[in-house]
């Protein structure tokens, strides 16, 4: 094969890579869009609790729709890695729910990126709220978040089974707006949850740096 050819092959098997994740990113910014229409205020809800009354079976509704959110966001989570991690390595990525093994495997720039987002998205969910006694707190005085490594390992447990089993157990991830402890479920406004789409904007940020010294 001539060096004309090869870089020709090359030229062909990019455009078929970048034209697949941008389809993967338009699905992922879709997503993100439906979360938005499943917006809530912050409320509190108590895990296991029963939907006896008009207020409380209208608060199962809205925490149900946050738990659609959740599943949506975790989606997101998974397509934005396998983006960023295609164009770092300049190969389609691996069919895996594991990104935290995808994670590691990204450049230390990457990661570190990756982990000002997540951290940044903790700190604006670790706010002050209100419980049903009328009595503020701090959030985060009550919830023990995941680390980023941690959010990226039970990202795949949330991919695979809470379609089935929608349980928010163990320290709580901080991709979604909804956060938890033991006992109770904070759900946040749409407006509160901005790791996801900074997740894409930086894998879009990605995708046109890696369009540019490839052409």
């Amino acid at each position: 094969m001539t060096f004309k050819a090869v870089v020709c092959h090359r030229r062909k098997a990019f455009e078929l890579m970048k034209q697949k994740l941008e389809e993967q990113l338009r699905i992922a910014e879709s997503f993100v869009d439906t979360a938005k229409f499943l917006d809530a205020t912050l409320r509190q809800f108590v895990i296991g609790g029963t939907a006896t009354s008009v207020e409380n079976r209208r608060d199962k509704q809205q925490l149900q729709g946050k738990e659609v959110c959740h599943f949506l966001h975790a989606v997101v989570f998974e397509i934005g890695i396998k983006v960023i991690w295609a164009l770092d390595k300049g190969k389609e990525y691996r069919r895996t729910h594991d990104i935290l093994c995808l994670y590691w495997e990204l450049s230390s720039e990457k990661r570190s990126r990756i982990k000002d987002l997540y951290d940044e998205q903790v700190s604006v969910l670790s706010v002050e709220g209100t419980n049903r006694g009328g009595k503020t707190i701090r959030v985060d005085s009550l919830v023990d978040f995941q680390s980023l490594e941690e959010a990226l390992e039970s990202n795949k447990d949330t991919i695979t089974n809470f379609k089935y089993d929608g349980k928010f157990s163990g320290k709580s991830s901080a991709i979604s707006g909804v956060i938890w402890d033991s006992t109770t479920l904070w759900v946040f406004p749409q407006g509160y949850v901005m790791f996801p789409e900074k997740l894409l904007t930086y894998a879009r940020e990605n995708l046109a740096s890696y369009s540019a010294t490839t052409k």
